[in-house]
């Protein structure tokens, strides 16, 4: 979530917004509007060699003045963790976990997912998941 503060009498969507009106903004609500993103509950990773949104149009980290002072940092160290991870490891979910997702500040599961960690040895499976989350993605078939 963002928080931004109105610095002049202004209508938002429709409503009157008085400067000084602190406004909370969601790019989890944002970036699964129909309007916005066509189907964006389902899993189509091929949308993305299509569209090309600017900072301001997927505002996972904002844009403008007021953008993460982490992204970079952050996207740069988990690219070369997770290639690490996934070079060292098969990573495998628990078969029939549950996990919830919970939406605060960022979108965290409830309770974890549970995993376990093998040596690679490129025996890739599937694992079934319950929870909520399933609610976040819709894959093929569902």
């Amino acid at each position: 979530m963002q928080m931004r503060e109105a610095t002049q009498d202004a209508t938002l969507g429709g409503r009157a917004i008085e400067k000084q009106t602190r406004v909370i903004l969601s790019p989890f609500l944002t970036n699964r509007l129909p309007e916005l993103c066509t189907e964006a509950d389902r899993f189509l990773p091929e949308r993305w060699q299509s569209i090309d949104p600017n900072q301001f149009e997927y505002m996972v980290f904002s844009a403008g003045p007021r953008a993460c002072p982490g992204y970079r940092f952050a996207t740069n160290f988990l690219k070369n963790a997770l290639a690490q991870i996934i070079r060292r490891f098969r990573i495998s979910v628990v078969d029939r976990a549950k996990v919830d997702y919970l939406v605060t500040i960022t979108t965290i599961p409830r309770r974890g997912i549970p995993a376990i960690f093998y040596p690679q040895d490129r025996r890739f499976g599937t694992s079934v998941i319950k929870g909520n989350i399933r609610s976040l993605i819709r894959l093929d078939g569902e």
